[in-house]
């Protein structure tokens, strides 16, 4: 059985290990671009600065996986969907930026018990109304979990801050 709780400061270490792991598991299996890699600093900052919510899967006291989602759109990647978005909204919008399951924890659906976990978190902030999500074009399982929970494939499209890396763009808009 998984416990879901939010991680804190303190799991960084963990977050950052299981990340490097899986990356480099996948790089081998010439998956390694399906993940964009979120920098110590980045989650660091965005949990200090509480403009990141990650939440946890843990099993026995181990970390087996983590979804982490940004408050606003700095992109500007999803705003674009909705022809009625005001610039000054950027808050409107959450973006699940990182979903990692370790390899020994796949096919127990913890990537789509985070996402619902996650859904369930940002309905408690009113200012919430959209949630995106990128995810690699050939990450079968990760779009297949994405549109089970209700995502709308959007078209493909390369972030900004990260050229190079084709993603498919996925959007949500909060039931309230």
């Amino acid at each position: 059985m998984f416990t879901i709780k939010p991680c804190s400061i303190e799991d960084v270490d963990a977050i950052m290990d299981m990340q490097d792991h899986v990356i480099e598991v996948n790089n081998k299996t010439g998956r390694g671009n399906w993940y964009i890699v979120t920098e110590r600093c980045e989650l660091e900052d965005g949990l200090k600065n509480n403009d990141l919510l990650v939440l946890g899967a843990y099993s026995a006291g181990e970390l087996a996986a983590c979804i982490a989602m940004s408050i606003g759109d700095p992109q500007g990647m999803f705003k674009s969907l909705l022809n009625n978005h005001q610039n000054n909204e950027d808050k409107q919008f959450g973006y699940a930026k990182m979903a990692i399951v370790k390899e020994a924890y796949r096919g127990h659906g913890l990537q789509r018990t985070l996402l619902h976990a996650l859904e369930v978190e940002v309905l408690k902030n009113p200012q919430l109304k959209y949630i995106g999500a990128i995810a690699h074009p050939d990450n079968s399982f990760s779009l297949k979990n994405l549109k089970a929970e209700g995502y709308e494939n959007k078209g493909r499209v390369v972030p900004d801050p990260h050229p190079g890396y084709p993603r498919v763009l996925l959007f949500k808009t909060l039931d309230r």
